[in-house]
């Protein structure tokens, strides 16, 4: 009551600090739980990413240094070794067809 004796609504005030004292620590706790799914979707990647021989991988892409399998030199070792990558993520189906289509190549040089 005020001082003329007519009640005051408080309604909105208690709905705000209420709303305000779920909403703040839900929003905390939201980007905590993101901030740790973001953090092991980085820590798997770096994890694929320290695993894979970029070296090889490039030379195997670009032609640099020429396709040097790690396990032999034999048509069938690479081309295990290129469906291995494309299996693993490592290459693209394109990229796939193009070394297949390389080691193919140097099959029948014309």
């Amino acid at each position: 009551m005020n001082d003329a004796g007519t009640g005051r609504d408080i309604t909105d005030k208690v709905a705000l600090t209420i709303g305000l004292a779920f909403a703040v620590p839900f929003v905390i706790g939201l980007l905590l739980l993101l901030s740790g799914i973001f953090g092991m979707v980085r820590g798997a990647a770096l994890r694929a990413a320290a695993s894979v021989d970029v070296i090889g991988l490039h030379r195997m892409l670009y032609g640099t240094g020429g396709f040097t399998p790690r396990r032999g030199g034999d048509l069938t070792d690479r081309l295990e070794e290129i469906k291995e990558a494309l299996d693993k993520g490592l290459i693209s189906q394109e990229e796939y067809n193009h070394l297949r289509r390389r080691i193919l190549d140097d099959l029948n040089p014309l």
